[in-house]
């Protein structure tokens, strides 16, 4: 097991992540146990304020866990010179595989619950009906059960972590290597286009979305497919064409040298965060009496996702557009 000071930051919030999930557990499961629709006025007035405790403990926790995820990466990074033989974060990530990286595909998928749950709570708790109690309910469930997998995740890979001998990125991708499909060995745009594709699409039926339910929906899928397709166009064509070198397919490599492609990454990600909130929110909520003050807040979703979408998208469209004309495919 190695230490430092990072680990110990990562390991301070780790276990208050857990402290609160482990409360709002216990909290949860007193209340399905002692919930009846009979019981005594007193009883169901201590029973909603302890469902109030409850849902603040998973609000609370779930900023943790989004708060958690650059810090997972960055202690990552500075474990870079510890391990020999490791270039990047792929190096760093094949000292403990597969929990490595499931872990840290946790980080990044995760937040689709994280944000969806943060944004419905927000907007359930300033309109009157509360018209996503009921769901929130169900989805406190789900995040509970979500932090434990990924809290055992992380330990399992920050206790079992030591200062071993690991492939770099280039070993990993480049050279057969059981395991990685030749898909992502391979320099194309396939998933570059498909990300354009689905982008524009994105931006478009959030724009001017039909006023009919499946609308919703089609952006939450959207959402998911742009997330899929950006990471592999990011590893499969822009990692070569903008690092200068033909066959070194590494996203970990081209996020951590390229600050503007990082930050057009990170902006793409919380948009398909926000606009897979934005589809499942109006989705679940269409047929809700509530619905057009549900759609003013929507609205101010809408908005904030199409910017964010369009500012990750030149961000990485600038250094993109750079290296093709340097190599000369302009």
């Amino acid at each position: 097991m190695i230490i430092n000071k990072f680990i110990v930051v990562y390991y301070l919030f780790l276990f208050f992540s857990l402290t609160l999930g482990l409360l709002a557990a216990g909290t949860g499961l007193q209340i399905l146990t002692k919930w009846h629709p009979t019981m005594e006025p007193e009883t169901r007035v201590k029973l909603e304020n302890k469902f109030y405790l409850c849902s603040f403990t998973v609000f609370l926790g779930a900023w943790v866990r989004i708060v958690m995820i650059p810090l997972w990466f960055f202690m990552l990074y500075n474990l870079i010179p510890v391990l020999p033989g490791a270039m990047c974060l792929a190096g760093v990530h094949l000292a403990v595989s597969p929990y490595s990286w499931l872990a840290s595909s946790m980080k990044l998928i995760l937040p689709l619950l994280y944000f969806s749950w943060i944004t419905i709570s927000i907007i359930d708790r300033k309109i009157l009906e509360q018209p996503f109690l009921k769901f929130r309910h169900y989805f406190l469930i789900s995040l509970i059960l979500f932090t434990f997998i990924e809290a055992f995740l992380d330990l399992k890979y920050l206790l079992a972590l030591k200062p071993i001998n690991v492939p770099c990125c280039t070993t990993l991708f480049n050279l057969p290597f059981k395991g990685v499909p030749q898909l992502l060995t391979k320099t194309h745009w396939y998933f570059g286009i498909a990300f354009c594709l689905f982008f524009t699409l994105q931006i478009f039926l959030i724009t001017l979305f039909s006023k009919r339910k499946p609308s919703y929906l089609v952006v939450s899928v959207f959402s998911i497919l742009i997330f899929i397709n950006l990471s592999l166009a990011l590893h499969t064509k822009l990692s070569p064409v903008i690092l200068g070198t033909p066959f070194h397919h590494c996203i970990f490599c081209l996020l951590q040298t390229n600050m503007m492609i990082l930050a057009g990454t990170v902006l793409s990600f919380i948009a398909v965060y926000l606009s897979f909130s934005f589809g499942l929110m109006g989705y679940i909520g269409f047929d809700k009496a509530s619905f057009k003050k549900i759609s003013i807040f929507l609205y101010k979703l809408k908005l904030i996702s199409i910017i964010l979408y369009l500012t990750g998208f030149i961000l990485l469209l600038i250094p993109t557009l750079w290296a093709l004309i340097r190599n000369g495919y302009i």
